[in-house]
């Protein structure tokens, strides 16, 4: 290849890397808050939550499409402070790669009862240990949704897929991400509560190279 010609295909990358697309923020050096407000997005695009009735519904209560498929994005392990209003009362303590969790119920015994708080009829200290999912729906709109859980059926969940996804990359030696659709199972059959699955329900496996694997 002549320098000609490889100085003008640099150029019309460079080009193509100006669209403002992959260099776009909306981050300000700048931050002016009257009143506390998280600074860290734990929760992005649409909230998702899971009823005591075993459904899973969007940010308008209303029930997600039965056949509703996304993409596992990503999952984060953070340690919330809650205030009494039931509100973030400082930024979250997010885990880093092969972090342990930390000691939560010492932090708590730390804090004055002041700062406890009633939760589903029980008193419990303002930290508290949640298992962020990230979803994105993998069809033409790109949606992002998020599920925040601190509840034993919840955690148990996110770890089970977590530890489905660790096999199967260790399988293909390719970095795989699930697509799934929301289900639900009985997780206490003395109260007839459900709970998320042990598994959310895996449809599709999306390689970052080469095939999707059914």
């Amino acid at each position: 290849m002549s320098e000609e010609l490889a100085e003008k295909l640099k150029s019309e990358t460079a080009l193509t890397n100006l669209d403002g697309f992959d260099t776009y923020t909306d981050e300000s050096e700048v931050s002016e808050q009257e009143d506390f407000a998280p600074s860290i997005r734990v929760i992005q695009g649409e909230r998702i939550n899971f009823t005591k009735q075993g459904t899973w519904v969007g940010a308008n209560k209303q029930p997600l499409p039965s056949n509703l498929t996304l993409l596992v994005h990503e999952v984060l392990r953070v340690v919330q402070k809650w205030g009494t209003d039931g509100m973030p009362a400082e930024d979250p303590i997010i885990l880093g790669p092969n972090e342990k969790w930390p000691d939560v119920d010492a932090m708590n015994e730390k804090c004055p009862k002041s700062e406890w708080r009633m939760y589903f009829n029980e008193l419990i200290g303002p930290y508290q240990k949640q298992k962020i999912v990230y979803f994105w729906d993998p069809t033409i709109t790109m949606k992002k949704y998020t599920w925040a859980t601190s509840s034993n059926s919840g955690m148990a969940c996110v770890g089970d897929l977590v530890e489905k996804i660790k096999m199967m990359r260790a399988f293909k030696k390719v970095k795989a991400y699930p697509i799934v659709t929301l289900g639900s199972l009985l997780w206490s059959i003395g109260i007839g509560t459900k709970s998320p699955p042990s598994s959310f329900l895996i449809q599709l496996w999306m390689m970052r190279s080469g095939p999707s694997v059914p």
